[in-house]
């Protein structure tokens, strides 16, 4: 019994050593990939990247807070402690209202509501509320840069030897959303409502930054404190701290703020619905003063402390401008306004004429005013800017206003001509006005100038009212007409004939025939003449056209392209000859290659060189070339393919071990049968040329040595049941005994 136990363990054994030599059969666990955060005490990995109000994306190193809730002690390493806590740059979204409360307190620890080593950005909708920790350093949040583009975040620094609301090691961009950032009293070190050792910059949003006093000796309290400057672009800005609102160690403020002040606000704008402008034109000008009157529910004044129902700015001149602030009733709140505003308060001045004036004729006037907006005669708009004008015939209502409304106003008559005294009829002598006493006809000597007609010419004096005349005399010729002079009078220029006018046949000029080429036109013979007309003919009786003259140019006649490669094959050249005039295309085509790897000893390595041409006529080329022979093969031993029988014959072959090419073969003889090889003395002689090349085949297996275990399952199922059937066998022979 005892023998028949130790068999079947021996094979039991057995078999366990062969499943566990099996390679195939182990299993490696993989690991979760860790994301450098912690949020719930616990790190996120990726099989941990969601849990009750949260979630995170590793492709955007984005942490999602939807209504998330933390207050137990914050993630410890190192010297920092976070409720929430990044090892690198993170990007926080905010969904619902969020709270982070770390309660760790620890005397060797800066402990944060929120921590992040790198970058942390904060976007959303949302709301999120956190705390630090106490004991040493207690900071709502901190990281290295801070940038805020939407949300409501309110952080909280606890009453600590050290407290900051946030803590920031470089830069903080605030492009919107609501900040709340708070410190507690610290009873060693500074109060910071916000700190950051880089610059602030606010861009949009609003930022309420407070910190309380300080019980350590020497210590000081900012609402904001910045190595660098402390910008406000856009957006409400409001600062308190019980030594210092804000400090810049660049000495760079916001406007309004001198450095020393404990509070800061800046207001959000005054709306134009919470007060009323008056005393003002369309222009925007005022000639008295500018108003502005509170709406209802708003009281207004020219400081943040003083306000009342209206305001009113008189104090400057041209262009001006004021501040003023309007406080909401209700809650006492209040915004900030400006208004640029222009007084003038000086009438325009007109000069050349007086106040109910007679004029003859016309008479200037002359306009200067620093803001003229119109000169009006009557109704209509004569001018819009400074100058001298002239005033016509009638009677004219002139008003010049500026842009404030200012006015001068003047009637002025004007005569349509002047009233002449009698005229005694000699041009030489002048005659005044009756009204203006201006000369209506001064006097001057006689005027007198040729006159003609066809049949001579004469003189005549032009003065008004003189009719001195010469005797006429006959026209001096020039000489007969051309064609294209006239026969004038020498002596007063009157055209005696007029000019013949162009004639085409005196100025011809022929032009000789021209042979079209491949590229160029020709054209036949023609006459032309110097006034561009062209003609068929010498006597200029057939007009024609140059396209009815015009031979087409022939174009080319190529040839076949002809295509050659450069030695190297990375170029290959294009060409194509004109068979008329020889005229060539050519191009230069740069060859893209493709390599195929050898294989081996199956197959060379293949370079093949494609080029194709910019020029669409001509055809793309293609060239294979081995650039590297494939590996010699390598001969296994003889491998039997068919056994020899004493019926037939038996065949063996040698192929490449590596691609299995068959590289030789040969026939296996018969063997020979017992009856053939039976002599008289009754011994078996087998034919030795037969068994000596028999022996030479060394058996050679045919499945391949490719390391494959892809069917070690197989061979374990066959192994079993080889073992099993072993037991078997045995237990069946102890039962026979």
């Amino acid at each position: 019994m005892n023998t028949m136990k130790r068999k079947i363990g021996a094979c039991l054994m057995a078999l366990a050593m062969i499943v566990t030599m099996l390679p195939g059969l182990s299993i490696t666990a993989k690991a979760a990939t860790d994301y450098g955060l912690v949020v719930d005490y616990a790190r996120v990995t990726s099989d941990r990247t969601s849990g009750d109000g949260w979630s995170y994306n590793p492709t955007t190193n984005t942490l999602t807070l939807n209504g998330y809730s933390y207050s137990k002690d914050g993630w410890v390493d190192g010297s920092y402690s976070g409720g929430i806590y990044a090892y690198s740059n993170l990007t926080i979204e905010l969904i619902g209202n969020n709270s982070v409360d770390n309660t760790f307190s620890n005397a060797y620890c800066w402990n944060c509501g929120i921590y992040v080593k790198g970058s942390l950005t904060i976007k959303g909708n949302g709301s999120l509320t956190t705390k630090g920790g106490g004991d040493r350093v207690s900071y709502g949040i901190k990281a290295n840069r801070l940038t805020v583009n939407s949300g409501t975040i309110t952080a909280l620094g606890k009453t600590a030897r050290e407290s900051n609301g946030i803590d920031i090691s470089e830069d903080i961009i605030v492009n919107g959303g609501v900040i709340t950032a708070s410190a507690a009293t610290s009873t060693e070190g500074d109060a910071f409502g916000i700190a950051c050792r880089g610059s602030f910059t606010m861009n949009g949003g609003r930022v309420k930054a407070t910190a309380e006093n300080t019980t350590g000796p020497n210590r000081y309290s900012y609402g904001i404190w910045a190595i660098g400057t402390i910008s406000n672009n856009g957006g409400v800005l409001s600062a308190e701290g019980k030594s210092y609102a804000l400090y810049s160690g660049n000495n760079v403020y916001p406007e309004g703020y001198n450095g020393k002040d404990t509070t800061f606000q800046t207001y959000e704008d005054a709306a134009s619905n919470m007060y009323v402008v008056s005393g003002v034109n369309n222009n925007g000008w005022s000639n008295r003063e500018v108003k502005l009157t509170a709406a209802s529910g708003y009281t207004i004044g020219k400081t943040a402390s003083q306000f009342g129902s209206s305001i009113s700015f008189t104090d400057a001149t041209d262009n001006g401008s004021g501040i003023f602030y309007v406080k909401k009733n209700s809650n006492g709140t209040i915004y900030k306004g400006s208004i640029s505003y222009k007084i003038e308060k000086t009438a325009p001045s007109v000069s050349g004429v007086k106040d109910g004036g007679v004029y003859c004729v016309s008479k200037e006037i002359t306009v200067k005013d620093s803001h003229l907006a119109e000169v009006k005669d009557g109704s209509t708009v004569i001018a819009t800017a400074n100058g001298t004008y002239t005033l016509s015939a009638g009677t004219h209502n002139i008003t010049v206003t500026d842009l404030a409304g200012n006015s001068t106003s003047m009637t002025v008559t004007i005569n349509a001509s002047h009233t002449p005294n009698e005229d005694d009829g000699d041009c030489t002598t002048a005659v005044t006005c009756k009204i203006c006493g201006n000369v209506v006809t001064p006097a001057k000597e006689h005027n007198f100038i040729l006159k003609s007609d066809q049949t001579g010419h004469w003189k005549e004096c032009q003065n008004e009212g003189c009719e001195q005349t010469s005797a006429k005399e006959a026209h001096v010729s020039s000489g007969a007409a051309t064609e294209d002079q006239a026969e004038t009078c020498t002596v007063c220029g009157y055209t005696i004939n007029a000019p013949l006018g162009h004639v085409c046949k005196n100025h011809l000029q022929k032009v000789d025939p021209v042979a079209a080429t491949c590229t160029t036109e020709g054209h036949k013979a023609y006459y032309k003449c110097t006034c561009g007309k062209i003609y068929s003919d010498a006597e200029a009786q057939n007009e024609t056209t140059e396209s009815e003259v015009t031979i087409p140019a022939n174009g080319h006649s190529y040839a076949e392209s002809v295509y050659t490669w450069n030695e190297d094959n990375l170029t290959c050249t294009a060409v194509r000859t004109c068979k008329i005039c020889n005229d060539r295309e050519s191009e230069i085509g740069t060859a893209v290659t493709s390599v195929t790897p050898k294989d081996g000893c199956k197959s060379p390595e293949k370079t093949v060189y494609t080029v194709t041409f910019a020029n669409s006529v001509f055809t793309a080329q293609t060239k294979e070339v081995i650039t590297q022979e494939a590996d010699a093969h390598t001969s296994s031993e003889w491998i039997v393919d068919k056994e020899a029988t004493t019926a037939e014959a038996g065949s063996r072959h040698k192929e490449c071990t590596v691609c299995r090419k068959v590289l030789e073969t040969e026939t296996i003889a018969k063997l020979a049968s017992s009856k053939d090889n039976t002599k008289p003395s009754g011994k078996n002689d087998v034919d030795k040329k037969a068994a000596d090349k028999k022996a030479d085949v060394k058996p050679v297996s045919n499945v391949p040595k490719t390391g494959d275990t892809s069917h070690a399952g197989v061979w374990v199922m066959l192994m079993t049941a080889a073992v099993l059937s072993g037991i078997c066998v045995i237990l069946r022979r102890r039962r026979t005994r």
